[in-house]
């Protein structure tokens, strides 16, 4: 669990930034010509540093080795085959013997991969250390290792190759078998650039949650969670490298040496393979912003780029500019993708969560993105996306960065999606065109949400995911609260509840429609491919607000509804919608209820090609359709 820091703290961590940063509680109801201002992402758990640990330098922990030349390179138990998308593993044994195996300029050890008659290319080689799954203790010597996943069937040929002195091992052949169900790694969809596809063209829709770090026991808690997001639909977390969990470089290492956190490296491996094994995609974090901020989350303090740590940095920001600072962090980077690069679990690398709580500028921060990507991409053979994040706005002169494969909002805000995320999605989508807009963290505070939570039933996570779909965004809204909140209340059928609906659709054919509801007081959106279309209703009333309201009497009381009490609005009755964009023809209007997950009735449809009228059943809460020819399959 998080155990964030006491509400005061934060308070007085924002109260120490400049004026201009918002704070971190919900933004006021939107109006007219206010859309709700992204927050900060909550705090991390009180195990950041919170303040100046003893400097360290580089660490003490790792035995100091005489270097020695090596003489033999060569593939200790190299697989003979492989499956395309596969992943696969080697060890390289050689005789050398080196102080620091990280630094390149030390030992550039690398495999030449050589496709069926094809270009060779280098992938870096990365030093392993394996661990016991059970005590947690290193488990044998440590070692050198390539990972590799064939992104084309036949023949290749894999050659460890060193630099200084020039060493090459005896070529391996891998016969790489065909898949055809294979789909490949994550990609902007190639007909449709406000969405994501396979490499087979196939429409991948991330919905979602952010599982940024474990507790105690990590690799149970993310098995935990990782179970219940799949098996509710779920295909999407969003993790961190940060200094409690992932991060391969703090105090405890020095700069660039990574040894004294190799179990955390080894622990990020169990959890891609937990993702892969589960058909879950990782947006991977490579920097929060508290590393490098002196106000929010503030973590500079520990950081061993400080120079009060033995570090090379007098302040945060020239992270940015400092030369070595930068050649540090492409030899981290050169390890990451060296390690991780070759998992299909992974569908992006994101530079920065909210790097606009650092004292790092756009105009600093522009010219490091064109800097560090090329580096990142040159270990990085699959070419996995990029982004990076913003707390309190799109940043267009860095989302619109051709470096930027797809930008990211974060919202923390208590008004009614269905009412907000549409005035959200045309601003970002005007401001960033052409481009995804993944929705990567929301919450109805960022204050704070637990199982106290009045919203007990996940009323505002229910409405972020459909409102968010309907709305044009890449993604569902991807919830913050995982642990302390999702999780422990079990919220996670939410999920299935909207997949279920948007099984067998497409999302990137569908473009918003118009389409005249005989209401005014009941919010819909209509999305509209050729020849079928999707419909979202929503009670005004159905909101948090609602909730709340509905909860009034308990809560001045301090009572608590009986047990499986579900809030549910009145029903709404009578209301009928014209849509128009079907061609002439016979269909089939599928009723389904987003707050049950079931499908209710079907009514025959008939158009002319003007308008068509469909009578709306009644409902509570909201309400959803399919609308498809009379010959389609049927949903579900």
């Amino acid at each position: 669990m998080r155990n964030c820091l006491p509400l005061l703290l934060l308070c007085a961590l924002l109260a120490s930034a400049c004026q201009a940063i918002p704070t971190h509680f919900p933004t006021p109801e939107p109006t007219s010509t206010q859309t709700p201002v992204p927050s900060a992402t909550p705090k991390p758990p009180t195990a950041a540093p919170t303040r100046a640990p003893t400097p360290t330098l580089p660490p003490t922990s790792t035995p100091t080795v005489e270097p020695s030349m090596p003489h033999t390179l060569h593939f200790e138990n190299a697989p003979e085959r492989a499956v395309i998308y596969q992943p696969i593993e080697f060890a390289i044994t050689t005789d050398g013997v080196f102080s620091n195996p990280y630094d390149p300029r030390e030992v550039n050890l690398q495999a030449r991969l050589t496709p069926p008659g094809g270009t060779p290319f280098l992938i870096p080689a990365f030093w392993y250390q394996d661990f016991d799954p059970q005590t947690q203790l290193p488990r044998g010597e440590p070692g050198w290792r390539v990972r590799f996943t064939a992104t084309e069937a036949g023949e290749w040929t894999v050659q460890a190759v060193l630099e200084q002195p020039a060493l090459e091992s005896v070529p391996v052949k891998i016969r790489v078998a065909d898949d055809p169900s294979a789909r490949g790694f994550i990609r902007i969809h190639p007909e449709n650039s406000n969405y994501f596809a396979y490499d087979n063209g196939e429409t991948f829709f991330p919905v979602g949650i952010n599982m940024g770090w474990g507790g105690e026991h990590p690799l149970a808690d993310y098995e935990r969670w990782l179970d219940r997001l799949a098996g509710n639909g779920g295909n999407i977390i969003r993790v961190w490298m940060a200094s409690w969990s992932f991060g391969i470089e703090w105090n405890d290492t020095g700069l660039g040496n990574y040894t004294p956190r190799l179990k955390r490296a080894w622990q990020l491996d169990k959890v891609l393979r937990m993702a892969e094994e589960r058909g879950i995609k990782v947006i991977l974090v490579l920097l929060n912003h508290g590393a490098f901020s002196e106000t929010v989350n503030a973590e500079w303090s520990g950081n061993p780029y400080n120079a009060a740590n033995g570090g090379i940095l007098a302040r945060p920001e020239e992270f940015a500019t400092h030369l070595e600072a930068r050649r540090l962090f492409q030899q981290r980077l050169r390890y990451i993708a060296a390690r991780w690069a070759a998992s299909p679990a992974l569908m992006a690398w994101e530079w920065w969560n909210e790097e606009d709580w650092t004292p790092i500028t756009p105009q600093e921060l522009v010219p490091w993105i064109q800097e560090m990507t090329p580096a990142l991409r040159l270990y990085d053979p699959y070419q996995h996306l990029i982004t990076t994040s913003f707390a309190q706005s799109s940043v267009p002169e860095v989302a619109n960065l051709p470096e930027i494969d797809f930008a990211q909002l974060h919202l923390y805000d208590s008004s009614d999606p269905a009412s907000s995320f549409q005035d959200i999605s045309t601003l970002w989508h005007a401001q960033i065109p052409g481009k995804p807009i993944l929705f990567g963290e929301f919450g109805n505070s960022a204050g704070g949400e637990t199982v106290d939570s009045f919203d007990k039933q996940g009323l505002h996570l229910h409405n972020s995911l459909w409102a968010s779909t309907f709305n044009g965004f890449a993604s569902t809204a991807m919830y913050w609260w995982w642990d302390s909140y999702v999780d422990p209340l079990n919220l996670w059928p939410a999920y299935a509840r909207l997949t279920r609906f948007l099984d067998g659709q497409d999302l990137a054919l569908y473009q918003p429609a118009k389409a005249v509801l005989s209401s005014r007081n009941v919010p819909y959106r209509v999305l509209a491919a050729k020849d079928r279309q999707m419909i979202w209703l929503h009670d005004r009333k159905y909101t948090t607000a609602g909730l709340e309201t509905a909860l009034g009497p308990l809560i001045v009381t301090q009572q608590t509804p009986e047990p499986g009490w579900v809030y549910l609005p009145d029903p709404i009755e009578g209301l009928t919608i014209t849509l128009s964009g079907l061609p002439a023809g016979e269909y089939t209007v599928y009723w389904y209820s987003p707050n049950r997950g079931e499908w209710l009735q079907r009514k025959a449809l008939t158009c002319q090609g003007a308008g068509c009228l469909v009578e709306i059943p009644s409902f509570q809460g909201d309400l959803a359709a399919l609308v498809l020819p009379k010959k389609a399959p049927p949903p579900g």
